[in-house]
This record gives C-alpha cells, sequence and structure tokens, in this order.
C-alpha cells in the first residue's frame, strides 16, 4: 500500500489530481504490473473522490470482500 500511495502521490503532483483508476499507475512499466494487488492476490478497493482531490484506499483483507473488519484502510 505504501508503493501505491506514493505513486499516488506523485500522478498527483504531476497532474493536481488522483487518477480515476488505480491502474492508470501502471502505466507501462512490468515492475508495477501486480502493484494493485494486495498480499492475498486481491484487487484494493480504489476510489478517486472530491474530483480527483481525494481517494479511499483499502485491502479488502484476507476474506476478499469489502466492508468487513479484516479491511485495511491506508
Amino acid at each position: 500500500m505504501n508503493e501505491i500511495q506514493i505513486l499516488l502521490e506523485e500522478n498527483k503532483k504531476h497532474t493536481g489530481k488522483y487518477p480515476k483508476e488505480l491502474k492508470m499507475i501502471i502505466r507501462n512499466n512490468p515492475l508495477r504490473k501486480n502493484i494493485t494487488l494486495d498480499s492475498w492476490g486481491n484487487e484494493f478497493h480504489y476510489e478517486s473522490l472530491t474530483n480527483g482531490l481525494n481517494y479511499v484506499l483499502l485491502s479488502k483483507g484476507k476474506d476478499g470482500e469489502l466492508g468487513n473488519e479484516d479491511d485495511i484502510e491506508s
């Protein structure tokens, strides 16, 4: 999650806002191809909020379901 947060901040620094979709931080870098997956192999939950000025980034946790107590918030 830390690496994603760094890339999101870099994106905001260059464009003035966070990307609409998390996959946009991968760009064409093959080293980032799995960056959108958490430790359990589930896609992170990402939402761009307030016209790209804020965001929500969550791991759905071990069960892979959003909204449970095992979710991990950035």
